[in-house]
């Protein structure tokens, strides 16, 4: 089956990590604790590849090209977005012997932080 091309123009930047070759999803939105996030799991899509994404100085809209199977499950307005990369390119794994981390929370609302991971593996002996 042929690919085909599904431009999304939206009106607002994205993610600074979003690159071509990152796999965009799409799900049906919906307001839960007044935060927009997705109605629910079963309904998430994967659309396909991204394929060419611009944002022009002269225009302030973000163009997104995704190479999808089909137009049918293309998302709506409204639509939550997201994206994922492929792990066998990009790692994020520390480099090195030591790293820090500092976290802050500067809102004055009450935040929980549920958990913190780290890989560690010795480099060298």
């Amino acid at each position: 089956m042929p690919l085909v091309n599904i431009t999304i123009t939206l009106d607002y930047p994205l993610n600074n990590s979003v690159q071509v070759g990152d796999i965009l999803y799409f799900s049906p939105s919906a307001v839960v604790g007044g935060v927009k996030t997705v109605q629910s799991f079963s309904n998430i899509v994967k659309l396909g590849p991204i394929a060419n994404l611009s944002k022009r100085a002269t225009n302030p809209k973000t163009v997104i090209i995704v190479q999808a199977d089909t137009l049918y499950n293309a998302p709506s307005a409204g639509d939550f977005l997201f994206f994922s990369k492929d792990s066998n390119v990009n790692t994020s794994s520390i480099a090195g012997y030591y790293a820090e981390l500092k976290m802050v929370n500067d809102s004055t609302e009450k935040a929980e932080l549920f958990s913190i991971a780290s890989e560690i593996s010795p480099s060298s002996k």
